[in-house]
Protein backbone atom coordinates (compact mmCIF):
# COMPACT_ATOMS: atom_id res chain seq x y z
CA UNK A 1 0.00 0.00 0.00
CA UNK A 2 2.84 2.37 0.85
CA UNK A 3 4.45 1.70 -2.52
CA UNK A 4 1.19 2.38 -4.36
CA UNK A 5 0.66 5.65 -2.53
CA UNK A 6 4.25 6.77 -3.04
CA UNK A 7 4.11 5.74 -6.68
CA UNK A 8 0.87 7.69 -7.15
CA UNK A 9 2.17 10.85 -5.48
CA UNK A 10 5.38 11.07 -7.52
CA UNK A 11 3.47 12.41 -10.54
CA UNK A 12 5.72 10.73 -13.04
CA UNK A 13 4.31 10.14 -16.53
CA UNK A 14 3.78 6.44 -15.92
CA UNK A 15 1.59 7.10 -12.88
CA UNK A 16 -0.86 9.32 -14.79
CA UNK A 17 -3.27 6.71 -16.02
CA UNK A 18 -6.77 6.79 -17.36
CA UNK A 19 -8.14 6.31 -13.84
CA UNK A 20 -6.45 9.52 -12.70
CA UNK A 21 -8.13 11.44 -15.51
CA UNK A 22 -11.50 9.91 -14.61
CA UNK A 23 -11.01 10.82 -10.95
CA UNK A 24 -10.13 14.42 -11.85
CA UNK A 25 -13.16 14.62 -14.14
CA UNK A 26 -15.36 13.31 -11.33
CA UNK A 27 -13.99 15.83 -8.87
CA UNK A 28 -14.53 18.62 -11.40
CA UNK A 29 -18.11 17.46 -12.02
CA UNK A 30 -18.87 17.43 -8.28
CA UNK A 31 -17.40 20.93 -7.89
CA UNK A 32 -19.47 22.23 -10.81
CA UNK A 33 -22.68 20.70 -9.41
CA UNK A 34 -22.05 22.17 -5.95
CA UNK A 35 -21.19 25.57 -7.43
CA UNK A 36 -24.25 25.48 -9.69
CA UNK A 37 -26.55 24.66 -6.80
CA UNK A 38 -25.06 27.56 -4.86
CA UNK A 39 -25.37 29.91 -7.81
CA UNK A 40 -28.97 29.04 -8.59
CA UNK A 41 -29.95 29.54 -4.95
CA UNK A 42 -28.86 33.19 -5.11
CA UNK A 43 -31.49 35.89 -4.87
CA UNK A 44 -30.76 37.57 -8.18
CA UNK A 45 -32.10 37.52 -11.70
CA UNK A 46 -31.54 34.63 -14.09
CA UNK A 47 -29.02 36.54 -16.23
CA UNK A 48 -26.65 37.02 -13.30
CA UNK A 49 -26.99 33.36 -12.33
CA UNK A 50 -26.31 32.28 -15.91
CA UNK A 51 -23.24 34.54 -16.15
CA UNK A 52 -21.78 33.02 -12.96
CA UNK A 53 -22.49 29.50 -14.23
CA UNK A 54 -20.83 30.18 -17.59
CA UNK A 55 -17.81 31.70 -15.83
CA UNK A 56 -17.40 28.62 -13.64
CA UNK A 57 -17.77 26.18 -16.53
CA UNK A 58 -15.60 28.14 -18.97
CA UNK A 59 -12.79 29.01 -16.53
CA UNK A 60 -12.96 26.30 -13.87
CA UNK A 61 -10.25 27.28 -11.39
CA UNK A 62 -10.44 31.05 -11.90
CA UNK A 63 -14.24 31.10 -12.00
CA UNK A 64 -14.64 29.05 -8.83
CA UNK A 65 -12.03 31.17 -7.06
CA UNK A 66 -13.80 34.40 -7.99
CA UNK A 67 -17.15 32.94 -6.94
CA UNK A 68 -15.64 31.79 -3.63
CA UNK A 69 -14.35 35.31 -2.93
CA UNK A 70 -17.78 36.71 -3.85
CA UNK A 71 -19.42 34.31 -1.40
CA UNK A 72 -17.02 35.28 1.37
CA UNK A 73 -17.67 38.98 0.80
CA UNK A 74 -21.46 38.66 0.82
CA UNK A 75 -21.68 35.92 3.46
CA UNK A 76 -24.02 36.02 6.42
CA UNK A 77 -21.78 36.02 9.45
CA UNK A 78 -24.56 35.64 12.02
CA UNK A 79 -23.45 32.07 12.81
CA UNK A 80 -19.92 33.30 13.48
CA UNK A 81 -21.30 35.96 15.83
CA UNK A 82 -23.11 33.25 17.81
CA UNK A 83 -19.76 31.57 18.43
CA UNK A 84 -18.20 34.81 19.68
CA UNK A 85 -16.35 35.97 16.59
CA UNK A 86 -16.95 39.70 16.33
CA UNK A 87 -17.34 41.28 12.93
CA UNK A 88 -18.50 44.64 14.19
CA UNK A 89 -17.61 47.73 12.29
CA UNK A 90 -16.95 50.80 14.40
CA UNK A 91 -19.82 53.27 14.44
CA UNK A 92 -19.48 56.51 12.52
CA UNK A 93 -18.82 58.56 15.66
CA UNK A 94 -16.24 56.05 16.87
CA UNK A 95 -14.50 56.15 13.49
CA UNK A 96 -14.31 59.94 13.59
CA UNK A 97 -12.87 59.78 17.13
CA UNK A 98 -10.25 57.29 15.96
CA UNK A 99 -9.41 59.53 13.00
CA UNK A 100 -9.07 62.57 15.27
CA UNK A 101 -6.80 60.77 17.72
CA UNK A 102 -4.67 59.40 14.89
CA UNK A 103 -4.35 62.87 13.37
CA UNK A 104 -3.41 64.31 16.76
CA UNK A 105 -0.73 61.64 17.24
CA UNK A 106 0.79 62.40 13.83
CA UNK A 107 1.14 66.15 14.53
Amino acid sequence: MRYALTHFLTFSPETVTEEVYWALAGIYAVLVVVSASSIFSLKSNFGVKLAWFVLIVALPVIGMTIYCVRCLIFADYSLAKQFGFGFRRPSQSNRSNIAKSTTAMLK
